[in-house]
């Protein structure tokens, strides 16, 4: 299996050097991150979680996966049993983090890798954190926000919410109110106003409890 080099600093040239610092500063604190998530996870693994080769000061050696869900999900002429099978592999990883004590903090289809297999492997952890710890990542589709737009403490419910955006996005195509602006879907969001899952007969109901914490 290959490995492929995830450096601890975007690539900044000239033009964009100049205030740069902050931003180095800040990938510096999530690669950190996500390195002391694989540390743990290296010892722990779980068969649809990205396995780290190694940890080092230059950045994370990790296997190379064939495409992401965002990418696959633009296929319109995927099998149902495919995507259940994703559904089960995802809730799988979810519960294992969980189970190690972390919330993924960022569960989105970008986040979440295939396989050659076409198996999930779940991975990007730079917004991960322990269980109550506060969110560094939210809003859009997939992170709950609250209505002064601060970010949850992580939990349980906010990892579920999280899953049920991804089951919808899986099953019916496409992000929740992708029709409309994303100012609008923030706010449609806060206010816990959800596009009508139940032609979905398997997942409709879970996506639902999902959402509003059930």
């Amino acid at each position: 299996m290959i490995a492929v080099f995830r450096p601890p600093f975007p690539s900044l040239s000239a033009d964009n050097s100049i205030g740069s610092g902050g931003k180095m500063k800040e990938s510096q604190a999530q690669i950190d991150c996500e390195k002391s998530v694989y540390k743990v996870l290296m010892k722990n693994r779980h068969p649809h979680i990205v396995h780290a080769v190694l940890c080092a000061p230059e950045g994370i050696f990790m296997h190379r996966q064939a495409t992401s869900l965002d990418i696959r999900l633009q296929n319109p002429d995927i099998p149902q049993y495919l995507k259940e099978k994703w559904i089960r592999q995802i809730s799988s990883a979810l519960s294992w983090l969980e189970h190690l004590g972390f919330a993924h903090g960022d569960l989105r289809p970008p986040n979440i890798f295939l396989s050659q297999e076409e198996d999930i492997r779940l991975g990007d952890f730079d917004c991960t954190v322990k269980i109550g710890d506060k969110l560094k990542a939210g809003g859009g589709s997939f992170g709950k926000l609250h209505e002064n737009y601060e970010f949850s403490d992580a939990s349980p419910m906010t990892e579920q919410y999280s899953l049920g955006s991804c089951i919808f996005t899986i099953q019916f195509g496409h992000e929740l109110w992708h029709e409309i602006y994303e100012h609008q879907k923030i706010l449609k969001l806060i206010r816990n106003e959800f596009p009508d899952a139940s032609g979905d007969e398997m997942f409709g109901e879970i996506i639902h409890k999902c959402w509003h914490g059930n």
